[in-house]
Formats: structure tokens, C-alpha cells, sequence
């Protein structure tokens, strides 16, 4: 009985942390004439871009939410011809390159006003290009590709975008075989090139510290296509072995950063897709983990966990069997996120995660609120793009944890206390933690404390000069109660009234002269129905209206 109790407690705790594969989403993305697609992941959704046979629009952009909803379309290219479009960035930076007749071509998002802006292009010799890559970190926008030398080779060039300007071109390789295949990958202080040279597989490393080019590397001879990939403190290689006639095997091949010295080839599967649109995609998590995809009898994954320096076994992504036109592989703190487009059947772009437990919230802090003083936790927003709220706690002297908010923003404004560091009667701790669609809890944040004054009290703490203000009424959404929080920079006549969404008034919470302060009233909406309701409140010259939401 015993040895039966602990089992199901095990399942139990296991279920409340599992992270696993979410179910296939099927997007209203439609490509019938796709070519080829990448991906990129951030705190703001799931970015692709769409390489298309079309005579226009050739280039387009998508950006999904982690359920698979499509919120943003924009066409990057209007002309047709444009071929091997990468996506590269982080939080603030967006990138697409590709070629274009005789320039390689590189936009950039504009977070600001939400458009694409051109890059100066890179000018090519001829049309002939042979597959286009990027990686971005601090230092800019890292870009390799092959172009046709016109003497039957193909050489591979890097830039690196800084600025809107490509600088610091370099030739990588002098001889390529055809194509040449160039990828590109970042490690802290390197940027790695893989490429095809005279029948090898070949990397050479710049050296991003003193900017300097090492020597070149030979791995092996093969005529596949091949992947570099940086990931804890080695550098992977995986190619393709192609036995005429009967199968391709995919290998890998690692070494450390720094070092020349490569493993032994291994065996990573037996029977892959030959074709370009469906080379190796690889990524690294937070964890340390590299991680790939491949298309083989359906999409599979593996992984390889630095701790134990070996490679998981296959999973098999898509369904059984599916072959895939492209896909796209990328990642954002530990989930993944896999697009792809099956070679039969429906013409939509499907969807997989990953979906990890979220990372705790970090660099929690508490200030003043401008204007009204009241006591403000902010933390800086996840990274991961399948955040659905923050939960706040907060504890009162040395009082037990209490949850005091859900919100979907990444800081809290304490309608109870207004900060008082140094002079406040009350000692207030906060810590938060974050939630993923999935319904996995991150762990807590760190914990950050302050003295702290009660609500109502008039005084002003620390010089801190009142100013008029309307919060936003706390919780909201609400059942059937919520606190509406204001503050008056001077003594005089107060009102503050709820409305419904018609303007009919449906309850005066405050008619009075009050003096100057921070001020709290309670709505109590139990004899109401579910729906939003406006509230107003006029004091002297100042009017502010917010709205709220009661749901039953």
C-alpha cells in the first residue's frame, strides 16, 4: 500500500511540473506556393518569414501568438525572385535577409512605428547566390552568403550591419563547391562559418574581440548540406552523407569553442531529406541545450543536454508519417517553437511548441508611482512569448504571503500603501512570479522590501509632492468587489461615480471635500450583471474616466 501511495504522488508532482509538447495548431497562415520559411521567437510572438514562388510578394512576414493566432501580415518583398530569407534578432531587434536578383537584401523592424525599414543592400556579381544567413547580437546584424565568382566557383562573404550600413566584409572562402551553402552561428566571443570548400565540409571562426579571422577548419568529405551551431561552449556541425542511390545520413560532429580538434563523426539518423529547404534547423535554450530538427519519415527532434554531453532520443514532432515542404526551428528562454508546412494535404502552416515552465521574473524593484506616491513593483518582462499574467504577492511585516494581483503588465501599483522608505509604519515585501498559457507557474522572483504608509494618511513622506491621479481600480477583472485608488494634490469637493457603458450613472461612491491625499473607495457590484463600467472622478479642474471590467 505504501509502495501504491508513493506512485501516485510521484504521477501527481510530476503532473503539476511536466513540461511537454502542446498539440499541432493549424494557422490561418495559407502558402500553396511556399518555398521555404524561417522562424524566430521572442517575448512578442512567433516570428516567420515565407519564401514564395509568386511573380510578386515573394517575401512575406507572419507573426502569431503562442496559441497560433496570426496578428500581424506584411508583405517584405513586392517583386518576385527573391529566394533564402532568414530572420535574426532578440527583444528589441528584428531583422529579415534574402537575395534579390543582384543584391542581398536585409530590412529591419521598427518597433517604433511598426514598419520595415531598408538596409544599404550588398551588390552582388551576377544572380548566382547560394543560400543567405544571419545571427544577431549586440554587435549587429552578422550576414554570410555565397555568390558566383564567374571561374565555375562560389566564395563566401560576411558582412557584419552595425548600423544600416554593411562594414567589415571578409571573404571567408576563396573556393566553394556549388552553392557553397554558407550558415552562420554566435557564441560569446566568435562568429562561426560553416560552408562547403573542394568536397569538405569546412568552419572558420572571426574572432570578435580583437576582430581577426582564424584559419579554416576541415571536418569531413561530403556534398550535403550542413548546419553550424554554438551551443555549451562547443561548436556542432551536422551534415549530410549522401549514399547514391539509397539514403542520406545526418551527422554531427562537435568541438570545443576554441579548439581545432574535432569528435568522431556520430550517427544522428539514417534517412533525411536531401533538399536545402529541409536542412538540419537548430537552436539553443536558455538551459544550454542545442537543439534540431530534421525532416526523415516525419519532422523529428533531438536534443543534446550539456550535463550529460549526449543526444536524447528522436521525437517525432509531426505526425506519422508527414513530409514537410520547410520548416522552421527556433527559441525563446526554454520552449521551442516549430513551423512547417507538410508537402501534402493542406496548405496552411502548422504550428508545435515546446512548452516549458517560465522563468522566474527578474530584477524586481519598488519606487514611488509618479503622481501619486503609491508604493510601484515593477520586474522586467519574460522573454518567453507565451505569457499569459504575473502573479504579485505581497506580505506585510512579518505576516504570512498573500496574493494580492494577477496582471498581464510587468508592474504593480499598491492601491494600500504609498512608499515611504525610511518612514512608513509598515514594512511591505513583495515577490511575483509568472504564469504561461499552458498553465505552468515560474518560480518565485527574488523579494524586494520597503517601508511603507497606509492609505488614507494625509501626510506627505519624504517631501514627496501629491499630484491628482486615478488608478486603475484593483482587481480587474473583478467579482462582485474592487477598490478604486485616486489621489488629490489639494483640499476641495470630490466625486467619483460609476457608469455603465450606456453613460447611465450607477452609483456615487465619493461626494465629498477632502483634503490633500491618497484616498481609496470600494465598488461593490453584486446586483450588477457582468459587463464593462466606466468610472469618473472630478476634483477642482482635474477629470480623469478609466474603465473596468465585472465578470460573474
Amino acid at each position: 500500500m505504501k509502495k501504491t501511495i508513493l506512485i501516485i504522488v510521484l504521477i501527481f508532482s510530476g503532473a503539476i511540473i511536466a513540461q511537454s509538447w502542446n498539440n499541432i495548431v493549424t494557422t490561418t497562415i495559407n502558402e500553396p506556393n511556399l518555398v521555404q520559411l524561417e522562424n524566430f521567437a521572442n517575448r512578442d510572438g512567433i516570428h516567420v518569414v515565407v519564401q514564395n514562388s509568386n511573380s510578386t510578394n515573394s517575401i512575406k512576414y507572419y507573426r502569431f501568438n503562442s496559441s497560433g493566432v496570426v496578428q500581424t501580415t506584411t508583405t517584405i518583398e513586392t517583386q518576385g525572385g527573391a529566394e533564402f530569407p532568414n530572420i535574426a534578432g532578440d527583444n528589441d531587434h528584428l531583422y529579415i535577409s534574402y537575395r534579390l536578383g543582384n543584391n542581398v537584401v536585409t530590412k529591419k523592424y521598427i518597433y517604433a512605428n511598426g514598419t520595415w525599414e531598408s538596409q544599404s543592400p550588398i551588390s552582388l556579381n551576377n544572380q548566382n547566390c547560394g543560400n543567405v544567413d544571419n545571427a544577431y547580437d549586440y554587435r549587429g546584424l552578422h550576414l554570410v552568403y555565397s555568390e558566383f565568382d564567374g571561374s565555375n566557383s562560389y566564395k563566401t562573404n560576411y558582412y557584419l550591419y552595425a548600423t544600416t550600413v554593411p562594414s567589415n566584409n571578409f571573404v571567408v572562402n576563396n573556393y566553394a563547391d556549388y552553392l557553397g551553402w554558407p550558415t552562420i552561428t554566435l557564441s560569446s566571443n566568435k562568429a562561426h562559418v560553416g560552408f562547403h570548400s573542394e568536397g569538405y565540409v569546412k568552419t572558420r571562426d572571426k574572432n570578435l574581440i580583437n576582430n581577426s579571422w582564424e584559419s579554416t577548419q576541415s571536418l569531413v568529405i561530403t556534398d550535403g548540406n550542413e548546419r553550424v551551431q554554438s551551443g555549451c561552449d562547443k561548436l556542432f556541425d551536422f551534415y549530410d552523407d549522401l549514399v547514391p542511390g539509397i539514403f542520406v545520413n545526418l551527422y554531427v560532429k562537435e568541438r570545443d569553442i576554441n579548439s581545432s580538434t574535432w569528435s568522431s563523426p556520430q550517427l544522428l539518423n539514417y534517412s533525411v531529406s536531401p533538399y536545402l529547404e529541409n536542412r538540419v534547423r537548430s537552436t539553443v535554450t536558455y538551459d544550454g541545450k542545442t537543439h534540431i530538427i530534421y525532416q526523415s519519415s516525419q519532422l523529428l527532434h533531438r536534443s543534446y543536454t550539456c550535463s550529460e554531453g549526449s543526444w536524447s532520443s528522436e521525437f517525432g514532432v509531426t505526425d506519422y508519417p508527414s513530409f514537410t515542404q520547410s520548416s522552421g526551428l527556433s527559441s525563446a528562454s526554454n520552449d521551442l517553437y516549430v513551423v512547417y508546412l507538410e508537402t501534402s494535404g493542406s496548405t496552411y502552416l502548422k504550428y508545435r511548441q515546446y512548452d516549458a515552465a517560465p522563468f522566474a521574473p527578474q530584477n524586481p524593484q519598488l519606487s514611488a508611482n509618479p503622481g501619486n506616491g503609491m508604493v510601484r513593483f515593477s520586474w522586467t518582462k519574460n522573454n518567453e512569448a507565451d505569457i499569459s499574467a504575473y502573479e504579485v504577492w505581497r506580505k506585510i511585516n512579518t505576516g504570512s504571503w498573500q496574493l494580492i494581483s494577477t496582471t498581464s503588465n510587468n508592474y504593480f501599483v499598491d492601491p494600500t500603501y504609498y512608499y515611504a522608505p525610511g518612514a512608513g509604519d509598515f514594512m511591505v515585501t513583495y515577490k511575483v512570479r509568472a504564469k504561461d498559457v499552458g498553465n505552468y507557474f515560474s518560480a518565485y522572483s527574488s523579494e524586494v522590501s520597503t517601508r511603507a504608509e497606509e492609505l488614507g494618511k494625509q501626510k506627505v513622506v519624504n517631501n514627496l509632492e501629491l499630484d491628482y491621479g486615478l488608478l486603475q481600480n484593483y482587481p480587474n477583472p473583478f467579482n462582485p468587489s474592487t477598490k478604486i485608488s485616486y489621489s488629490i494634490k489639494e483640499e476641495g469637493l470630490v466625486i467619483l461615480k460609476v457608469y455603465d457603458v450606456l453613460g447611465k450613472e450607477i452609483v456615487t461612491l465619493v461626494n465629498e471635500s477632502k483634503p490633500a491625499g491618497v484616498y481609496e473607495a470600494e465598488f461593490n457590484a453584486s446586483q450588477l450583471p457582468s459587463g464593462m463600467y466606466i468610472y469618473k472622478i472630478q476634483a477642482g479642474s482635474f477629470s480623469d474616466v478609466k474603465k473596468m471590467i465585472l465578470t460573474k
